[in-house]
């Protein structure tokens, strides 16, 4: 009798470690984080990308389960796009994010080759996004969408080609049909909005928040706000495109958008997603983004941030031959 006890013992035992090589317990979702995650910013030390991440992180790891720590790794080099590749081409197992400037990246890579592929990462959120914005200088005599629409042989000032004012001119030229040319070369946009008060040129397309300050001072005015679909609180009385009957312009927006490799678990991004989002709205975070006057958010969840990108994905599509 013993020895059949024994018998059936062993039986249940081997039917069980059966059952467990067919359905494997997810040890690693369990205990998922247990070790540091890496947070990659494709910029140097010091830029905006870099500022923010170093002021989120420790806060984001606060709402992580174990409260596991979050280290800052900066991958420069290409425009952004090497630490971007890095975290593409990473093990996706949620020990490692990054972000991006979106539409830059994925603008240069819709005309050239690249080794990322935007419609296929994992979207874990939005750390910030705002509208562009069409400014002139004042010295243009330029006050109103109507005086700019019948200025002829109007001038947009940009950066490098391929910089974000270039981007930005390129796309608001085409889809208004100004007719404008684009003189670039300037090392950011603050020498080119220094350009247009000498004269250089008529107008700049830069994120709401780069050229406000330079409305104060009287040397801007806000002439159109390309991105989104209603009109910012920041410049009330400027109207947005969507509102003048140019719905493409509504993809133009700038996203530091934050994003896991291809086939990063969903649970993981989602356990990702909820620190940052819980992170973003945490009182030292939004009183450090008024003390810096540093733009953070919109809160946006992983499916909300996927969806805007994928709608800019398709604006900035039907346009791409204009970044060639």
């Amino acid at each position: 009798m013993k020895k059949f006890k024994v018998l059936n013992l062993i039986v249940c035992l081997l039917v069980l470690l059966g059952l467990n090589e067919m359905n494997p317990i997810p040890a690693q979702a369990e205990d998922y984080p247990n070790k540091p995650i890496v947070w990659v910013v494709p910029y140097g030390p010091g830029g905006g990308f870099d500022v923010i991440a170093r002021a989120i992180a420790p806060v984001m790891q606060e709402y992580l389960p174990r409260k596991a720590n979050i280290i800052i790794k900066n991958i420069d080099g290409a425009g952004g796009r090497r630490g971007v590749t890095w975290v593409y081409k990473a093990k996706p197992d949620g020990y490692t994010f990054g972000y991006t400037n979106i539409p830059g990246q994925l603008v240069y890579g819709l005309v050239n080759k690249v080794d990322y592929d935007f419609s296929k990462v994992e979207w874990i959120g939005n750390v910030s996004s705002e509208p562009v914005a069409i400014y002139a200088s004042t010295a243009s005599g330029i006050k109103t969408f109507e005086d700019m629409m019948k200025t002829p042989k109007l001038k947009f000032g940009s950066g490098g080609k391929g910089s974000g004012e270039d981007i930005n001119a390129r796309f608001a030229d085409a889809i208004l049909d100004l007719k404008a040319s684009v003189v670039t070369g300037y090392a950011g946009s603050h020498e080119v909005i220094l350009g247009l008060i000498r004269g250089d040129a008529h107008l700049i397309a830069i994120t709401i928040s780069s050229g406000y300050q330079y409305v104060s001072s009287g040397d801007l005015k806000p002439i159109l706000v390309m991105g989104g679909k209603k009109r910012d609180p920041v410049l009330p009385d400027t109207p947005v495109g969507i509102e003048k009957g140019y719905k493409d312009l509504a993809a133009g927006m700038l996203y530091r958008a934050v994003f896991a490799p291809p086939g990063t678990p969903g649970e993981r991004t989602n356990i990702l997603s909820t620190a940052l989002s819980k992170a973003m709205q945490d009182p030292r975070i939004t009183k450090w983004s008024k003390d810096s006057d540093r733009q953070v958010g919109p809160v946006m969840t992983n499916k909300e941030l996927k969806e805007a990108i994928d709608e800019i994905i398709v604006g900035y599509s039907k346009y791409k031959e204009l970044f060639r």
